[in-house]
């Protein structure tokens, strides 16, 4: 388990026992800390998403040794991009959709698994007792939520990546959208594709998407970013 699958999976953990704690201490307001229990299960699946920080200031960027702007005018001629972004938007589509049953089934995995499950365990203190139904409940869902997206990879198998618009590249970094900056290094590589004209960055010890960034200066742009101390991910692998 890499080191961003291992926190994901450690504050998940954690937070499922705080919410069975002080749901199992307010009973009456268990619906409202499932639907909490929601929204950071969807916060934490959106972590790996995260492209970077906010840009430092100019004067600590320095001059840009590579700038793109026409970089989804050159995506535009990339035949393959659109089935690659189908296939983003329905696996997104399904994620949302396969929401609903999952809620649907909620009351019956909590009466018919969970239940059954406490049934055969002799337990005297109703909080402890109210705090392992909840406990179970909620490990269950996280459970069958993490099926039902390993299938849905399987099925959808979907092509992820982050496409900024405009970037440029600093010795220290670089500037997508001029929003987020990505503090290069050698933690990065990159990989080319100089028929569908883009070079994607991806992190090595992090399973973040990749970035691709599409230009028609394909050597330039790789050149920049060996500037920036990012090498090839062949290199690499070799």
């Amino acid at each position: 388990m890499d080191r961003t699958k291992f926190l994901n999976f450690g504050l998940s953990q954690a937070m499922i026992l705080l919410i069975s704690f002080i749901s199992a201490y307010i009973p009456q307001y268990y619906f409202l800390f499932f639907i909490i229990f929601f929204i950071i299960l969807t916060f934490i699946a959106a972590r790996r998403m995260r492209m970077g920080s906010k840009p430092p200031p100019a004067k600590e960027l320095g001059t840009p040794i590579f700038k793109e702007v026409n970089a989804i005018r050159v995506a535009m001629f990339d035949k393959k991009l659109m089935d690659e972004t189908k296939k983003q938007l329905v696996y997104s589509t399904m994620q949302i959709v396969l929401l609903i049953p999952l809620i649907i089934l909620i009351p019956f995995i909590r009466q018919f698994i969970v239940l059954k499950i406490i049934e055969n365990i002799d337990l005297k203190n109703d909080f402890l007792r109210v705090f392992t139904i909840n406990l179970l409940t909620f490990e269950t869902i996280y459970v069958v939520m993490g099926a039902a997206r390993l299938l849905l990879e399987y099925k959808v198998k979907p092509v992820n990546f982050l496409l900024p618009q405009i970037y440029s590249i600093y010795r220290n970094g670089a500037v997508l959208n001029e929003t987020y900056f990505v503090k290069l290094g050698n933690e990065y590589c990159y990989e080319t594709n100089e028929e569908r004209k883009f070079v994607e960055i991806k992190n090595m010890h992090r399973k973040s998407f990749p970035i691709r960034l599409y230009t028609s200066s394909i050597n330039v742009l790789v050149s920049s970013l060996r500037e920036a101390g990012v090498t090839s991910c062949e290199q690499n692998r070799g």
